[in-house]
């Protein structure tokens, strides 16, 4: 699926639903963006504004409903899944730069999705995994541009070192 039919499907879900949903007082919303809709990975562009697309129709749907109906919008980082054969990358680098990173993490697609539920059972608007996603989340608000800067500078030296 593409990033267009991604977000497309999360509007016309919440038109669907979130209605029907926020006039009976209850029900749950979870949209599954990923890490990727506040790191601004570089050369990834339409995959990281859809994500944080999906974010900003979150919290929106929160201010419009958020009193009636529980919503959660999940950034989960890498995983081990199948992620990596089906992501298009420019080039050869970047495509074993992702499979390395999804392989390479220590949470399987079904802890993670165990996570991403107990965080909604909680009531919670954001799901990050614990550790580092949370700390640069809030870092990125903090300090928008330097965070950015940072997250270049390693990711072109972790291009760098696949491509020696």
């Amino acid at each position: 699926m593409g990033t267009k039919q991604a977000l497309l499907g999360i509007v016309l879900g919440c038109r669907t639903f979130a209605g029907d949903m926020a006039q009976a007082g209850n029900g749950h919303i979870i949209h599954i963006a990923s890490r990727a809709a506040i790191t601004a990975v570089p050369r990834f562009g339409p995959y990281v504004a859809s994500k944080a697309a999906v974010v900003a129709m979150t919290e929106t749907l929160y201010n419009e409903i958020g009193d009636r109906v529980t919503i959660t919008v999940a950034c989960p980082s890498y995983f081990r899944s199948n992620l990596a054969d089906r992501m298009v990358a420019h080039a050869e680098v970047e495509h074993r730069a992702l499979a390395r990173m999804i392989s390479g993490s220590p949470r399987s697609a079904e802890e993670m999705a165990a996570a991403i539920l107990r965080a909604a059972r909680r009531g919670d608007l954001y799901f990050f995994p614990p550790g580092e996603d949370r700390r640069l989340w809030r870092l990125k608000r903090l300090m928008p541009q330097r965070t950015l800067r940072f997250l270049r500078v390693k990711f072109r030296m972790m291009l760098r070192q696949l491509d020696e």
